[in-house]
């Protein structure tokens, strides 16, 4: 493993400030590729060399005892066992050994801290292109299997589609990412995406237990890391690899369900009337709800619609809907009349019920 020269320079100079001395980081040939002191970047240095080869510190007690040193202690740097560098701080014996091993321990955390983020990284980018070109492509031409394979994509293997969003409109991508990372950090059941404020997943699995509870612990990790509540719609769960593109589109729809109806997980094949609805196009939808509640009052819309829902819900008792709503029965007959007044659709009739039970949900 190779340390860059830009991640060895940030390493020196946070060392420096630490111990107030200078301090240089020399890669697996013995060269020096970062130092507190401009002057001896490029310089061979054979004492590192030397840890190198013995995988020991070695103590220099004068300058130019080896090729290029200066007096002080320097150190091997390990990566998994491999020694990938040394890190040397000059001064005197005394006042430099105390210092070898912890200074050690510093720069090995902050490269391996690196390499993690750096692997996080990548993954975020593969998993992002894999999703995206699964979501562009109804058909897998020979490019694009070709594109599959590079993103290590096994079309053995058999997927379940999930896309889930929060309750509220959350803009921190890094954020949703960040927790996404540390959730399956040690868990490679699922490849994912963040577009804005949109979560894309990929489980390597058709089992729907699994992907539920999977799901449910997720939800519960976002909510106490970023106190996000995600609703999540889930594709069907079928074997066919080929129909990812389609099912990704009927997760979007169960999210869409999900939402209106407040549910953390919608499966599409569970869905009924909300097949319909969350299929309609967006021009027929804003038709029919401005013809049905065009005429109510912005500030009076929210009370209605929960009037009209909590009626329903309720086989339109008012004395029930007025329990769940600790209403008194005028109050709620009032509002149902004002329904029909403002619209001219009367909420006890069940024709008309419908009609306004569809405009209130579309209106979502």
């Amino acid at each position: 493993m190779n340390v860059s020269v830009a991640l060895a320079q940030e390493i020196v100079e946070q060392m420096k400030q630490i111990i107030n001395q200078e301090v240089n980081y020399m890669n697996q040939k013995g060269v020096i590729i970062a130092s507190t002191d401009p002057n001896r970047i490029g310089n061979f240095h054979g004492g590192a060399k030397t840890v190198i080869e013995t995988n020991q510190k070695l103590i220099i007690d004068y300058d130019k005892q080896f090729t290029g040193t200066k007096k002080g202690i320097n150190v091997p740097v390990k990566m998994e066992n491999e020694t990938i560098g040394v890190i040397g701080i000059t001064g005197e014996k005394e006042e430099v050994e105390k210092y070898g091993e912890i200074i050690k321990k510093m720069t090995e955390i902050l490269i391996k801290e690196n390499y993690l983020n750096t692997l996080s990284f990548r993954k975020r980018e593969q998993d992002r292109l894999l999703i995206e070109t699964l979501r562009q492509h109804k058909q897998w031409d020979e490019q694009t299997k070709i594109q599959l394979n590079l993103l290590d994509f096994d079309r053995s293997l058999n997927y379940t589609c999930v896309v889930g969003k929060p309750s509220s409109y959350f803009s921190n991508q890094e954020h949703v990412y960040h927790g996404l990372d540390h959730y399956f950090t040690h868990n490679q059941s699922c490849h994912y995406a963040v577009l804005q404020d949109t979560v894309y997943l990929l489980f390597k699995t058709n089992h729907a237990a699994t992907v539920t509870n999977e799901l449910n612990k997720l939800n519960h990790f976002l909510f106490h890391e970023l106190k996000l509540n995600y609703h999540f719609g889930i594709s069907p769960v079928e074997n066919l690899a080929v129909t990812i593109y389609q099912h990704f589109k009927q997760a979007e729809h169960a999210l869409t369900w999900a939402l209106v109806e407040a549910q953390s997980i919608v499966f599409y094949q569970d869905m009924d009337l909300g097949l319909l609805i969350t299929t309609l196009k967006t021009e027929a939808k804003t038709a029919f709800v401005d013809k049905m509640l065009g005429a109510i009052p912005e500030n009076e819309r929210e009370k209605l619609k929960e009037i009209l829902l909590t009626y329903g819900a309720n086989n339109k008792s008012i004395t029930k809907s007025c329990e769940t709503l600790f209403i008194h029965k005028n109050t709620c007959q009032y509002r149902l009349n004002k329904l029909k007044d403002y619209t001219g659709y009367d909420p006890k009739d069940i024709n008309d019920y419908v009609k306004l039970y569809l405009a209130f949900i579309l209106d979502d």
